[in-house]
């Protein structure tokens, strides 16, 4: 076990806790554990009063961590996975689910495998989810038959030794396992244009290739998703109620939100009322839920598929324009870094329309540049909702990090309003040629 602090938890009681880099931390048992690590944020925030900075952030780390690999001993053997199991490790740096990557010897070739706790505060149906999952994998793997690295191309869902696609641990949690995908990597940044346009690509292909996937309609694993009107419901409750008394250090980010709610609503009036239609996205699809080749930089194939479901395509675009087009990180605190790069963006919509352009609507083309205003600034707005609420939502990495983020992608619809018209232009211009 971790070694950071010893700390005593039973029930609701208060926890107390002693920092000590040298004692370890212990808790009752797994169920316990389990229930604890169902709700790491929102619980985790209560040792916030003992630690400050990297102290707490190494404690709500190193805590869910523990509660998670109690838990997912019980779940790798349940796989269907065959030979010598080797040793599993924390794997990525994903915000919303426990991942790990574990390493078995099978028949002396070495096999890797990538299993994630389902968290069902976020995704309180996930036999739904994985529903959607395995339809939209082997939709995928249907289209990559014969083609080169084939089985790079999709996700391969692991099922479980009774055939389902997921199992459980004994305090009710859901796990799920993936083939690894060998020879790859992520980024949260990119290098340069050319890796933008493959980006868009394949941002663009998912999207055309999910086009004739057969009835029934997807689950809508999230409801609302990208509703930015629920959202901007939220965040007048979270203002509301102030749980943490945090309201008062936020007030330029609360201003801006309220400046700017009619435009943010664009997009999600225009899909309500058929000015644009009903597409399968992904509806996260970010840099680094993009898997690249480590020898030709290529892009292979998108990933973190909890929230593939209808949507609007201009989501995925918008995303991916509000993490291809910035070149500083997405909680990045030095805002004079956050820059829209007109280079980036450009590559990026020419790979995209390049794919996608000719089954997009002149209607979604229009609002191609918008997507990536509106996409940062649900996110935005999604980042200082849970920093009022108390971070239930995010993991974070210290007391401010969700304003911190917010403050970020604030910073980034403000470089992108300095050079609107010409990002317009580039879009329709595009649009246009690629159409």
């Amino acid at each position: 076990m971790d070694m950071l602090c010893q700390l005593s938890y039973k029930g609701n009681s208060a926890p107390t806790a002693h920092a000590d880099e040298q004692r370890i931390y212990t808790c009752y048992d797994p169920t316990e554990i389990a229930a604890f690590g169902q709700a790491p944020s929102e619980e985790i925030s209560r040792f916030g009063a003992f630690f400050s900075g990297a102290s707490f952030a190494k404690l709500a780390r190193r805590v869910q961590c523990a509660m998670s690999n109690a838990m997912l001993q019980e779940a790798i053997p349940q796989f269907a996975i065959y030979g010598d199991f080797v040793n599993a490790a924390p794997f990525g740096n994903g915000h919303i689910n426990e991942t790990f990557l574990s390493v078995w010897n099978q028949a002396g070739v070495r096999a890797r495998y990538v299993h994630q706790r389902i968290n069902e505060l976020v995704f309180t149906k996930p036999d739904e989810v994985m529903e959607n999952i395995v339809r939209v994998t082997e939709h995928l793997a249907g289209k990559m038959l014969g083609r080169a690295d084939s089985s790079r191309r999709a996700l391969s869902v692991v099922p479980a030794r009774d055939g389902k696609p997921w199992a459980r641990d004994s305090a009710g949690g859901w796990w799920r396992t993936y083939l690894y995908i060998e020879g790859s990597h992520s980024k949260d940044t990119i290098d340069g244009p050319e890796s933008a346009r493959f980006l868009g690509e394949c941002a663009g292909l998912f999207q055309k290739q999910l086009a004739d996937l057969p009835a029934p309609r997807l689950r809508d694993t999230i409801p609302r998703f990208h509703d930015m009107e629920m959202r901007y419901e939220n965040f007048r409750r979270a203002l509301e109620s102030d749980p943490r008394s945090r309201a008062a250090g936020a007030e330029a980010e609360i201003a801006f939100m309220r400046e700017n709610e009619e435009r943010g609503a664009l997009i999600v009036r225009a899909l309500r009322e058929g000015k644009i239609p009903e597409r399968i996205c992904h509806n996260d699809v970010k840099i680094n839920n993009i898997l690249l080749d480590n020898e030709t930089a290529q892009a292979l194939c998108v990933v973190d598929l909890d929230t593939v479901m209808p949507g609007a395509s201009l989501y995925d675009l918008g995303d991916l324009i509000r993490t291809v087009a910035n070149r500083a990180a997405e909680d990045e605190r030095a805002l004079e870094k956050v820059v829209f790069d007109m280079g980036f963006f450009e590559a990026l919509l020419d790979g995209y329309f390049s794919a996608a352009g000719d089954f997009l609507t002149q209607a979604e083309l229009d609002l191609a540049a918008e997507s990536g205003r509106n996409l940062t600034h649900i996110m935005a707005l999604r980042f200082l909702t849970d920093y009022l609420d108390g971070d239930v939502y995010y993991k974070i990495s210290r007391p401010v990090h969700n304003l911190e983020r917010c403050r970020a992608q604030i910073a980034l619809i403000r470089s992108m309003d300095e050079r609107w018209e010409e990002a317009e232009n580039i879009a329709r211009r595009l649009a246009g040629r690629n159409a």
